[in-house]
């Protein structure tokens, strides 16, 4: 019996997570309404604890996307550092929609790779940064972030470099973002990303304003651009979307939202309906 304790005493802990988002869409165009209902993202995650400072993490986006790696804490420097396949740490990730700013420049929901990142929490900064030395790329991200009182503000870096040969497909990002929340009183998000992409200059933007006044209900509304060549004329795509949140349980969330879409294109300028559902354990 003491064998038998002694040996279960050893299995390391096992904690099973994930986020699922089921999305519905109703797009109006000249011809007739196209609807679909399909799973926007489904992230399950297994984290296995041998020890107190050690997590063995792997995670599957439903067969898309696999990640595992690594991550050890050490207490005395308040250090985080991952080894491993996992999302690429570079200023603030919005997973709670389709965004049009991050999909467009390559850092949406998919946003992996494999390397080394750490960490740290020196005072009231919060510093982060990766380097992921895979085949011909080498990537470089940094982000430097605070929060004063209500406020998240930060700025990160990200360099996408490959090879000697192949000079004109780098890539170069900054974001800068100010987030603002007063509880029962108002959400704010500003994020402005400028950067350099196959030898052009882009730029994207977005705003979003929820007015948290019921604990289950916030309306909001959010404002994104993304410009491939900062003309702001004919390549720009810009959009406006106003909708509602409700809080179904404490793990469960509803989003209705219609979005105005605006492409300067020749393309038929069309508006979108858009219901998610998004369950998390």
């Amino acid at each position: 019996m003491l064998f038998l304790l002694f040996i279960l005493s050893q299995i390391p802990k096992v904690e099973f997570s994930g986020k699922l988002n089921i999305q519905y869409t109703r797009e109006d165009n000249p011809n007739k309404p196209v609807s679909r209902l399909f799973l926007h993202y489904g992230i399950i995650t297994l984290t296995f604890k041998p020890r107190d400072n050690l997590k063995v993490i792997y995670s599957n986006d439903l067969g898309f996307v696999r990640r595992f790696c690594a991550e050890f804490f050490i207490p005395r420097l308040k250090c985080n550092i991952n080894v491993g396949k996992f999302s690429i740490p570079f200023g603030l990730q919005l997973m709670d929609h389709t965004s049009l700013l991050e999909d467009n420049i390559g850092l949406g929901l998919q946003r992996d790779n494999t390397g080394i990142g750490i960490t740290l929490h020196p005072f009231f900064l919060s510093l982060e940064g990766g380097i992921f030395p895979c085949n011909s790329v080498r990537l470089y991200t940094a982000t430097v972030s605070m929060k004063p009182w209500i406020c998240d503000i930060g700025i990160a870096y990200l360099l996408d470099k490959y090879s000697n040969d192949k000079p004109q497909v780098n890539r170069k990002y900054y974001e800068y973002y100010a987030k603002i929340f007063i509880p029962t009183r108002l959400s704010l998000l500003w994020k402005y990303i400028p950067g350099n992409r196959m030898n052009k200059k882009l730029l994207g933007s977005n705003v979003s304003l929820e007015l948290p006044f019921h604990p289950l209900f916030s309306p909001f509304v959010e404002y994104e651009l993304f410009d491939p060549d900062r003309s702001l004329q004919a390549n720009s795509i810009y959009r406006t979307i106003v909708g509602l949140k409700y809080v179904v349980t404490s793990n469960a969330m509803l989003r209705l939202g219609y979005y105005i879409n605006r492409e300067e294109t020749k393309e038929t300028k069309n508006n979108l309906l858009s219901l998610m559902a998004i369950v998390w354990w």
